[in-house]
């Protein structure tokens, strides 16, 4: 009924079946971002109306009757409601107007989901007056009732009722006193069903890569009658998934047991001689960090007045995430001081940040600081957000060394291409200010990356794409072995949610392609129990040294900015004395 121009979604008619509402996505009003120039589409979409018939209907129609629409010159008769662009996500038609639900522009790493979360705020539409009213916020499920004078609408854990028809709070509707027996047997027996279920309509291979799918139903299905707890029924839909052989198949979430969390200091502790020490303190750099005044060597002899046993200091912690404790710590010369700090749920971030440093620091003592470090964490957000910011810095060296290990994987891998194929062709001369290279913030042409068996996925996607497209040397293991993808979005009755390898990703100088094989490494190099358990890291040091000698290999720039007295090739190297100490090994 609409032309392709974009992607057309959410068809609602109104009461009368005259008119049909949609969100189209064709604002195409682009933004600028602020740490580099570059231009986007933040918000996009638009409600819009079509008028089916040329000449008015009827303003009611009964169920069953026949609505004519007129297919000549439809396209035209759509119109956009005056409304500003944002990310609508649905349209409800009324009689008078329409409701919308629209998201706000929110950091993608927000606790909420932020740009992906599902949630949206609801409002009204008022033809006549031509505004919006707001409803309710951050609304993840609606539905309206069959005479559209009310709507159900579930925020989070709450259900209200609001009203359409006239102005009016919100109505909670309470549920508390809602009893429902649950089955977990039936439940169990219904969650394997739809799991194989699943796998066999949204498998990418019809043949499901030669797997004979109702066989396995029939072997596993007995396993289930035999369940006892929901961990069992993951035991079973394990086994049941690995009968395909394939990456990207699996289930999370369900209604498993509550578990108990341990706090987190981001501290590595120490036991010599019956007695825990601190060993190392992770922080980040420019920040206090939750055990600011604790420090390496001390002896801790009590967590909160309870002293410190042989299982040590963690088994003190249990249960106290996201509270404060008191550390009662003895120096070394054997004076007693006493600590509070907070308690982290998850001190993952800490040890991140302080391997990622400790990771730089040795690049850059290896090379003179010639060569550059970045790490991808992931492909998602998170990742891209990384990369961004230590591109920021480290683009400026004369080499770049991209660290793709333990990459989880995700959709950015041909953003973090593009960024790394940007090469300087020119410069930018102006009479004041420096001088620039073009394109802007072009990346250093010497390019390595470094992977290993825990880089999946979309990281390996990276890594391949950038081999093949001639980029830079691939140093490291051999990877993961995920070629394929996945678009979890079917909730089962317990809450979980299974993968169905959906796409396959193939590449036209591979044979063997990353499903089940990985990415191949130009240089191999391996990280031994050894060299783990004394703090070395002999990809990372092969890999730095490779990116410096690619410097030499790589078109030089040309000296005309240099005549100019315009310092912009000057080394990051010039302010890092390599005479000094090599950084200490990392336990």
């Amino acid at each position: 009924m609409t032309e392709p121009l974009s992607r057309d979604r959410s068809p609602s008619f109104d009461p009368s079946g005259r008119q049909l509402f949609f969100i189209g996505v064709r604002a195409l009003d682009a933004v600028y971002g602020e740490i580099e120039p570059n231009l986007t589409f933040a918000a996009v979409s638009r409600p819009y109306t079509v008028r089916l018939a040329v000449e008015d209907q009827p303003e009611t129609v009964d169920v069953g009757a026949v609505v004519r629409i007129d297919r000549d010159g439809l396209f035209d008769r759509v119109t956009p409601l005056p409304v500003p662009p944002a990310r609508y996500g649905m349209v409800v038609g009324l009689s008078d107007g329409a409701l919308l639900t629209a998201r706000p522009v929110r950091p993608s790493q927000a606790p909420d989901g932020g740009g992906t979360g599902r949630g949206g705020d609801l409002y009204r539409y008022d033809a006549v007056a031509q505004r919006l009213t707001p409803l309710a916020r951050r609304v993840t499920e609606l539905q309206c009732l069959p005479d559209l004078s009310g709507a159900l609408v579930r925020t989070g854990g709450r259900l209200d009722r609001i009203r359409l028809d006239q102005p009016g709070p919100a109505a909670r509707v309470t549920v508390d006193d809602i009893e429902v027996t649950v089955d977990p047997y039936a439940e169990w027996r219904q969650i394997f069903r739809s799991a194989w279920t699943l796998q066999r309509e949204y498998h990418w291979s019809p043949e499901l890569g030669g797997v004979d799918w109702p066989a396995a139903y029939r072997r596993y299905r007995p396993l289930v009658d035999r369940v006892t707890t929901r961990e069992e029924l993951s035991d079973v839909l394990g086994e049941l998934h690995g009968e395909l052989s394939s990456s990207h198949t699996g289930e999370r979430g369900g209604d498993h047991g509550a578990t108990v969390g341990y706090g987190r200091l981001g501290i590595d502790w120490d036991c010599r001689d019956g007695h825990w020490y601190v060993g190392r303190v992770w922080r980040v750099p420019g920040t206090a960090g939750p055990a600011f005044g604790v420090e390496p060597g001390q002896r801790v002899t009590a967590v909160d007045l309870r002293p410190v046993g042989p299982g040590g200091p963690m088994e003190l912690l249990v249960g106290r995430a996201d509270g404060v404790v008191g550390l009662q710590l003895v120096e070394p010369d054997g004076a007693i001081r006493a600590v509070t700090t907070p308690v982290l749920a998850d001190d993952r971030q800490l040890r991140y940040r302080g391997w990622v440093e400790d990771n730089r620091k040795l690049v850059h003592w290896l090379t003179g600081g010639r060569v550059g470090y970045v790490h991808l964490p992931d492909m998602g957000p998170r990742g891209f957000a990384e990369f961004q910011r230590c591109l920021l810095v480290e683009a400026r060296r004369e080499a770049l060394l991209i660290d793709a290990r333990f990459n989880g994987g995700g959709h950015a891998a041909d953003l973090v291409i593009e960024r790394l194929a940007r090469r300087r062709v020119g410069y930018r001369l102006a009479r004041r200010g420096a001088t620039q290279g073009y394109p802007h913030r072009a990346a250093p042409t010497a390019q390595v990356v470094l992977i290993n068996e825990r880089t999946g996925s979309d990281g390996e996607t990276f890594a391949q794409v950038f081999r093949s497209r001639g980029l830079g040397t691939v140093v490291g293991r051999r990877t993961w072995g995920g070629g394929t993808g996945i678009r979890p979005r079917h909730r089962l009755v317990d809450g979980t949610v299974t993968t169905q390898p959906e796409y396959r990703f193939v590449f036209d100088d591979t044979e063997k392609g990353l499903e089940n094989h990985g990415c191949e490494p130009d240089v191999e190099v391996d990280v031994s129990p050894d060299d783990h358990a004394a703090g070395r890291d002999p990809q990372l040091e092969v890999a730095a040294l490779l990116a410096a000698k690619r410097i030499d290999a790589a078109p030089t720039m040309s000296d005309f900015p240099r005549m100019l007295g315009d310092r912009i090739t000057a080394s990051a190297s010039a302010s890092i004395d390599h005479s000094a100490p090599a950084p200490e090994p990392r336990g």
